[in-house]
């Protein structure tokens, strides 16, 4: 009985951690191969504030009345 519930939780331990593993390569893999889609977001995203600002700025200089 006792030996049953250890080789039960054993594999349902080692499948989990077959699956985590899994998923851990798929992410990798994912990130690996859209790195440059990635970092180009990331700059856009950092890069947001400085050209609100110059947008704003040339649009102040005109006269929308």
């Amino acid at each position: 009985m006792f030996g049953m519930c250890v080789m039960t939780s054993l594999m349902f331990l080692g499948m989990l951690g077959y699956l985590g593993f899994k998923g851990a390569r798929w992410v990798v893999k994912t990130v690996y191969q859209n790195r440059t889609s990635i970092s180009n977001n990331i700059y856009q995203a950092y890069n947001l504030p400085e050209t609100l600002y110059q947008r704003v700025r040339l649009d102040g200089k005109r006269d929308y009345r």
